[in-house]
């Protein structure tokens, strides 16, 4: 019977309207566009956006040592050219044999056939003895629509009169991440973790919906869904964030799933805020 009510409680207040008429912080859990990945998608400044624009790029770093390996990865939109120390590199793949200790530079060729229009790149390098650095686009890249002049493309090209670019997004960055999975590609190991542990919980959609996986949460709490009464939990349950729901009903549906886990259980376990999972 106990565990009957729990369960009927936790389903009206799932359904409950917004009643609540008061704040309550966080309201919207979102993950800001900027803060997850140093990869970034890059335009140059000195230019709009129109159909059918050249843009040129020049990044120039400085390795430590000639790299073991070095993965290299790209993404243009729509179509360009992309070179590593002058060689053209006409796929994604290990570009170690055209990197050497010391100054290096990337130069990109980007071509906008139709709407937006950026640039986003990374390089992971590893040297002899395991040791990672990685290459990022970014603030320190130039880029102009100014056509420029033979050689470009090369090391030691005097780009001093390119300005920095333009940042449009990192690996969140709309539209580009709508339809590419951008942030597999360009974001580090560490950053990636630190991305699925935030979106194993909580999403933002494009729509402005926000996804609870009520099935994430009993599985931290050690619970079968069929054990706490949820049939149905091997989804999420999708509902409205910002002005069409209230912050509070969102925290009253979350301690509600908490209580009904911890009395089943017979345990007690305080509500958790949805960041904290």
């Amino acid at each position: 019977m106990r565990a009957t009510r729990l369960v009927l409680m936790l389903l009206a207040t799932l359904a409950m309207p917004r009643v609540f008429g008061y704040a309550f912080a966080p309201g919207v859990l979102e993950i800001p566009e900027g803060t997850v990945s140093k990869s970034k998608l890059v335009w140059a400044a000195d230019g709009s956006v129109t159909n059918g624009i050249v843009s040129y790029y020049r990044h120039t770093f400085i390795l430590p040592v000639k790299p073991a390996k070095a993965k290299f990865d790209f993404y243009l939109d729509d179509d360009g050219t992309v070179y590593v120390n002058g060689t053209q590199v006409e796929r994604a793949g290990d570009v170690a044999s055209h990197l050497h200790a010391g100054t290096n530079t990337i130069a990109i060729c980007l071509v906008n056939d139709f709407y937006a229009s950026a640039a986003i790149y990374m390089v992971s390098c590893e040297d002899a003895s395991g040791t990672r650095c990685y290459i990022h686009s970014g603030p320190a890249v130039r880029g102009t629509v100014k056509e420029p002049k033979v050689g470009w493309e090369r090391p030691g090209f005097d780009d001093s009169a390119w300005p920095r670019v333009k940042i449009c997004g990192d690996v969140l960055g709309k539209p580009w991440s709508l339809n590419n999975d951008l942030r597999r590609r360009f974001t580090t190991p560490e950053e990636y973790e630190s991305l699925m542990e935030i979106e194993a919980s909580t999403r933002v959609l494009p729509e402005g919906l926000a996804v609870l996986d009520i099935a994430a949460l009993l599985a931290k709490m050690r619970l079968e869904p069929q054990t706490a009464g949820f049939e149905h939990a091997a989804g999420a349950e999708v509902f409205g964030v910002a002005e069409r729901v209230d912050p509070m009903h969102l925290k009253m549906r979350e301690a509600v799933i908490h209580q009904c886990a911890a009395d089943l259980r017979g345990i007690a376990l305080p509500p958790k805020g949805l960041q904290q999972m």
